[in-house]
């Protein structure tokens, strides 16, 4: 079984600051910042605003994706994370000021059918969708292969 997420952010370790430390130390300096970083915050809703079709050359397929609500918690937890990255003396991927709206909900989406599912966009759905209240680190070697830290 596939478990929803909302990938928050992204990095490439090899890029860490620090010469002196080996890829499983950063690892390991990052899991335990994270650790005491998350444990203040509560787990939080996250809501749906709408469905969206899009092409994702990542995956080289198209994708039904939820569009969520960006919440003042939400707004926090990647603030967090941001800071700890760099605390760690980890670069993101992303900027700072980037929020996460996309969740995948269906990947490999016949073409055919995209003028079916771009009805489904002009829809407001306004509900719970799961309640954020694990992270997970996963080192990803390609599409569908990953392990979690």
């Amino acid at each position: 079984m596939q478990l929803v997420h909302l990938t928050c952010q992204r990095f490439n370790i090899h890029d860490a600051e620090s010469q002196t430390r080996s890829e499983t130390q950063i690892q390991e300096d990052l899991v335990a910042a994270l650790t005491q970083k998350v444990t203040t915050l509560h787990p939080f809703p996250i809501i749906t605003l709408s469905l969206v079709p899009l092409y994702v050359p990542f995956e080289q397929t198209i994708v039904l994706k939820w569009c969520i609500h960006i919440t003042d918690e939400l707004r926090t937890f990647i603030k967090i994370l941001y800071e700890t990255l760099q605390w760690v003396g980890i670069r993101s991927l992303y900027k700072k000021w980037f929020i996460p709206t996309l969740i995948t909900t269906l990947r490999d989406i016949d073409e055919h059918k995209t003028e079916d599912l771009e009805q489904w966009s002009n829809r407001s759905y306004l509900k719970p969708l799961f309640t954020a209240s694990q992270i997970e680190l996963s080192k990803i070697y390609s599409l569908d292969n990953y392990a979690i830290l």
